[in-house]
């Protein structure tokens, strides 16, 4: 939230600049704070399990996934096209000594941001992968006799009753 707020007192002092880094700094604040959002609202407290039961869960990680972290890495990548640039172009632009590191800092931090979340979405991706291929084989058991006597298998919809989590 400061950082939002000394954006603002220092508008003016970015318009000078060859491109509105300061609106790519405020808009990218914004998505850190939708996503911490979505985080503290529940959505990443029921671990790597893509297969939620509450609708408002699924809700939030559809948006985490499909909606703030993609656009937070093309928000990125223009970022860092934009810093170079004026960096290159326009370097008196940016008002204090401090803040071309501070935007170095802050790509550094997304991209780890990035990464790190794509490396929770392949995690996720590979145990709901290993979870479908646990239920076909389940469903490769079934014949007309087990039908009759117990009725269709239902898959457990949790990886670790599966055996299918990670050991340590």
């Amino acid at each position: 939230m400061y950082m939002c707020v000394d954006i603002q007192y220092e508008w003016e002092g970015f318009s000078s600049c060859k491109r509105p880094i300061h609106k790519w700094l405020l808009l990218s604040y914004g998505l850190v704070v939708m996503s911490r959002i979505v985080h503290v609202s529940g959505a990443f407290m029921q671990g790597l399990n893509l297969r939620q039961k509450s609708t408002a869960v699924r809700v939030l990680l559809s948006l985490m996934w499909l909606v703030i972290l993609p656009a937070f890495t093309v928000w990125s990548m223009v970022g860092t096209a934009w810093v170079y640039e004026v960096m290159r172009a326009t370097p008196e632009c940016l008002p204090g000594g401090a803040h071309f590191w501070f935007l170095i800092v802050w790509q550094a931090l997304s991209y780890f941001w990035i990464i790190v979340h794509c490396g929770l979405g392949i995690v996720a991706w590979y145990l709901e992968r290993r979870l479908r291929r646990a239920e076909g084989d389940l469903r490769q058991l079934e014949d007309q006799d087990l039908l009759s006597r117990w009725g269709q298998a239902e898959g457990n919809r949790e990886y670790v009753a599966w055996g299918l989590g990670f050991r340590v």
